[in-house]
């Protein structure tokens, strides 16, 4: 008698594997440079990861590419995005991703100003989105919309929805952009910079706002940052991106307790301490361009740990003790 087969273990919510974005580059010997760079990552429901780097690394287009709005003339070129339930996103046709935007994936932007449309009442833009995904119409439509911005605790919520962009403060524009991405009741949710501009206490609120979203309502958020010491209380994991690679993969706990990468460090080391005397510390250099990455580790002009091998051989991203992913020859040479 043959013995039952384990159940399969459930397939994450979003599954990306090897993504490479380009864009045109005349520096490209085929006149485009990918600066997103078979980037690959797992989300599961209810699960809040960080995407973390400098400005210039690829963070926001691996956003835009996994909710189908990258720029023109920027293109998916290669690898695989999938969505439980939607299937293969690359295949999908401008009418799939209107479809499935907003409903199951929506994305709260960096700058809620230029987002939200200002010739648009923050009222019409929530109900124009609800009667589109949830089919409510009329005073549905207008309860359902001041419920969601209770929800994001925007003051005087009612009020509200006859109120313009400009005439809310930042913070009550990141919150109705919020509100706005929820209002399709999506299962996956792309923060990018969702704090930029905001002062502490205002940014302090907002990832609370998310990460109470998220318990409640089980969203899976890809939290994305250029500010290691934004995401350090909220998100499970944290994937280090740099020149448009992931550099190291860890728990959030074990990344700021021991951080493997060099890159990472030197992104720990410049963050402000208090108490610490002197100039703050920064990282020389600056991101290589795509298509002028030097021919080993894009990092090790920058390193202060390299040695001659790192200037000729790219490194692989290899696993690390306690679940870690760590993309430096250093590592290799390690058992």
């Amino acid at each position: 008698m043959s013995q039952p087969q384990p159940n399969p273990s459930p397939a994450p919510l979003l599954a990306v594997d090897d993504l490479t974005v380009t864009v045109p580059s005349a520096a490209a010997p085929d006149g485009r440079a990918a600066v997103v760079r078979r980037f690959s990552m797992r989300l599961e429901r209810g699960e809040m990861v960080a995407l973390v780097g400098e400005s210039g690394c690829g963070k926001t287009l691996t956003a835009l590419a996994l909710i189908g709005l990258l720029p023109a003339g920027v293109a998916v070129g290669g690898g695989s995005i999938r969505l439980a339930g939607a299937g293969e996103l690359t295949a999908l046709d401008e009418g799939g991703w209107v479809r499935l935007r907003g409903a199951r994936v929506a994305m709260i932007f960096q700058e809620p100003l230029s987002a939200l449309n200002p010739r648009l009442t923050i009222g019409y833009q929530l109900c124009e989105t609800l009667r589109r995904h949830r089919r409510l119409r009329g005073a549905a439509a207008r309860r359902e919309a001041v419920r969601l911005l209770q929800r994001v605790a925007m003051p005087d919520a009612g009020r509200r929805l006859r109120s313009y962009a400009h005439q809310l403060s930042g913070g009550q524009r990141q919150r109705a952009m919020i509100a706005l991405a929820l209002a399709g009741e999506p299962d996956l949710l792309l923060a990018d910079e969702p704090t930029t501009a905001l002062d502490v206490t205002i940014q302090a609120q907002v990832l609370a706002l998310i990460d109470e979203l998220r318990r409640e309502l089980g969203l899976a958020v890809l939290l994305i940052s250029h500010d290691l010491g934004v995401v350090a209380g909220c998100c499970e994991r944290v994937l280090v991106m740099y020149a448009g690679q992931v550099v190291e993969e860890a728990p959030a706990e074990d990344l700021f307790r021991r951080p493997a990468h060099p890159y990472t460090r030197a992104l720990l080391d410049a963050l402000p301490v208090i108490g610490r005397r002197g100039e703050l510390r920064g990282i020389p250099g600056s991101v290589p361009q795509p298509g002028r990455l030097p021919p080993g580790c894009a990092f090790a002009p920058r390193c202060a740990e390299a040695v001659d091998r790192c200037r000729r051989q790219p490194p692989r991203l290899v696993p690390l003790a306690g679940g870690r992913l760590s993309r430096c020859l250093l590592h290799e040479e390690q058992p």
